[in-house]
């Protein structure tokens, strides 16, 4: 029986190519939870479950119990990057697929959710950028600060796309309620403006049940996911999500919905998201318009005038 594994569990490693480290590279790592369907003529309970999966995919995921599912448990994967999601995404296939085998369900149950967390240590400069500013005189301690608000930037990129995206977020997630994925601007506000600086005033607030969750020291956590099985609608809001984080982290200026969306996507895959996107109800990908950039302009790599803040 392995159902109780995570708090015993120490042997996280994250899944990467060869090349990439968690410095220049986003990792991200899901907990997916799941409940078991009633049907008699399958005997298949959550331990069996956690078992079957343990067998099959050894520590890529790890399951525990979760007290707010009445019949079930969640399955966390271990961090990974991009690259190696994709170049090992039929083993993400067969996991669905395995549950939906044994009756399993996480939409259709109503209390489950999808949450992706993302290692903090990559929302910063990158080697390359690093060494740029150390090859101008910047020292590593100074070089540390910058970086530490570097990350603090990227993060307030990311809260700012979840509320200014967030009627497509929320059709997409499959929530019809928001209790444990709160947004930051209520819905009364929202007649005004996106508030930027109320969003600056509230984000170090550390509150876990919201859209975005910030109270993990190492990671950062998007909760606003409604648990899935069907592939497509798994496959696309990693994709999505991920994508939010990049974008973030690259601060690109003017974007819409589908310039966050489709960043680095085939064509077969634009076609997959852009399907379910419609099926969700979100039609028009470029109405909603956000401006998002480096809140500190000292740190630009090309200015050599370097001014540090709280100094």
């Amino acid at each position: 029986m392995t159902i109780y594994r995570y708090h015993a569990f120490n042997n996280w490693a994250a899944r990467l190519c060869e090349g990439e480290d968690e410095t220049d590279t986003i990792t991200f790592g899901f907990e997916l939870e799941v409940e078991k369907r009633i049907n008699p003529s399958d005997y298949v309970d959550c331990e069996d479950m956690s078992d079957i999966i343990n067998e099959r995919f050894s520590d890529l995921f790890v399951c525990e119990h979760d007290g707010s599912l009445s019949n079930g448990f969640e399955i966390i994967s271990q961090p990974m990057s991009m690259k190696w999601y994709l170049t090992n995404i039929s083993k993400f296939k067969e996991l669905l697929s395995l549950l939906l085998q044994h009756q399993f369900i996480s939409h259709n149950s109503g209390n489950c959710g999808l949450h992706v967390h993302y290692g903090r240590e990559a929302l910063g400069f990158d080697t390359a950028e690093r060494m740029k500013f150390l090859n101008k005189g910047l020292s590593l301690a100074d070089f540390d600060k910058i970086n530490k608000m570097k990350k603090e930037d990227t993060i307030y990129n990311v809260l700012l796309i979840c509320e200014k995206f967030y009627e497509e977020l929320s059709k997409i997630s499959g929530r019809n309620r928001y209790g444990f994925c709160q947004f930051i601007i209520s819905e009364s506000e929202r007649t005004q403006p996106l508030n930027r600086e109320l969003i600056k005033e509230r984000k170090d607030n550390r509150v876990r049940y919201r859209v975005v969750n910030l109270c993990n020291a190492k990671t950062v956590e998007i909760r606003i996911m409604r648990g899935t099985l069907l592939w497509e609608a798994f496959d696309t809001r990693i994709r999505l999500l991920y994508n939010i984080i990049d974008s973030a982290k690259k601060a690109m200026g003017l974007i819409t919905f589908d310039k966050i969306a489709f960043l680095n996507q085939s064509d077969e895959i634009i076609n997959q998201m852009k399907n379910y996107f419609i099926g969700r109800g979100v039609e028009d990908l470029t109405k909603t318009k956000l401006m998002i950039g480096l809140e500190n302009k000292e740190y630009r790599v090309e200015n050599t005038n370097f001014i540090l803040k709280n100094e």
